[in-house]
């Protein structure tokens, strides 16, 4: 099992996006060449977690066309320990996760996570070069 901890704001959600609240069409389809390609789940690490249930997180993907599978989120920390990185440790901690999985993410509060982070920009979301580095993260 493959997992993508994925951030929605920078990733999905643009400067090129109709609105706020509305997911880039190309980057909608840049997702799901890698989740066709490496038949990955996601774990939404986004700040949207915060304030949208899993149960509408999963109809909004759906609306938006994203073709993969919510499984869960990552959970919320408060505190020093509130970095995306140590949140996604949390998740993976807590459910003995021993897969492969990688973060795409346009915000670098992903330490220890480096080494599977897919940067993304708030300006291009998700790229061709991103999509050929995660998929190479998830099946390499």
């Amino acid at each position: 099992m493959s997992i993508i901890f994925l951030d929605i704001d920078g990733v999905l959600v643009t400067m090129n996006s109709v609105s706020p609240f509305v997911f880039d069409p190309k980057c909608v389809k840049k997702l799901n060449v890698i989740l066709k390609e490496t038949d990955a789940d996601i774990v939404v690490s986004s700040t949207w977690r915060v304030i949208e249930p899993i149960e509408r997180l999963i109809k909004k993907f759906k609306v938006e066309g994203v073709e993969g599978r919510i499984i869960s989120i990552t959970p919320v920390l408060n505190g020093d320990d509130n970095s995306r990185g140590n949140e996604i440790a949390k998740w993976i901690q807590e459910n003995n996760f021993k897969g492969k999985f990688i973060v795409i993410d346009d915000d670098s509060d992903i330490e220890p996570f480096e080494k599977v982070w897919v940067q993304t920009t708030w300006e291009n979301g998700l790229t061709d070069s991103n999509v050929e580095q995660a998929i190479h993260l998830l099946k390499g």
